[in-house]
């Protein structure tokens, strides 16, 4: 027998993606984002392109900003970025659910990327640490982010200004992503270490 709240929930999944894919498009259109093809929105998710900044999405990417569309947990809509002159750069076939991407340097994201729920992902340390420099809002460190085609950010992983990951790396939940991670490994921790070697 078939659970009757299955199919409330795939009708609530349903309505978010008609929702949200109208809503997320308009968004990023009016934010003077680059679409390469129609975003896939369930929920809709807050884009913030900086007067100077520019984002671009690739094709066939999904972003998933609602309760219901990912089991695993999204706490917030995906929040996207720039800041100043950033540039953020979404290949095609990515997936993000719930997570926050902030550029402000430039942010690199390749093809079929998948980005796991509640994960950040910061080329800028936004302010300084010495508590002078910050009160006087000098200009923060930044440097570029890339991970490279079909790398998978497990749920709740933070990836910080300067990092590059490797085609093919998987980063295990709750890492804290700090130097770069070499092609085909996994990587979990804080800060994330390479544990094996995944592809040969």
């Amino acid at each position: 027998m078939v659970n009757p709240g299955y199919g409330i929930r795939i009708s609530a999944e349903f309505l978010s993606l008609c929702w949200g894919t109208v809503w997320g498009n308009a968004f990023a259109l009016l934010n003077g984002c680059r679409l390469t093809g129609l975003l896939k929105c369930f929920g809709v998710p807050q884009i913030g392109n900086g007067r100077r900044g520019r984002i671009t999405f690739g094709k066939k990417v999904i972003l998933r900003s609602s309760a219901v569309s990912n089991v695993a947990g999204c706490f917030h809509p995906v929040m996207l970025a720039t800041r100043g002159e950033g540039v953020l750069t979404i290949g095609d076939g990515v997936g993000i659910s719930s997570s926050v991407i902030v550029a402000e340097n430039r942010v690199t994201i390749g093809d079929r990327v998948q980005i796991g729920v509640n994960c950040a992902i910061y080329d800028t340390d936004f302010h300084a640490i010495d508590p002078v420099r910050r009160l006087d809002k000098v200009s923060q460190k930044t440097a570029p982010v890339v991970l490279e085609d079909d790398v998978w950010l497990g749920a709740n992983v933070i990836v910080l200004k300067g990092v590059r990951i490797g085609r093919g790396s998987v980063i295990g939940a709750g890492s804290l992503v700090v130097r770069d991670v070499p092609p085909g490994v996994l990587a979990t921790g804080n800060p994330a270490k390479v544990l094996k070697q995944i592809i040969p």
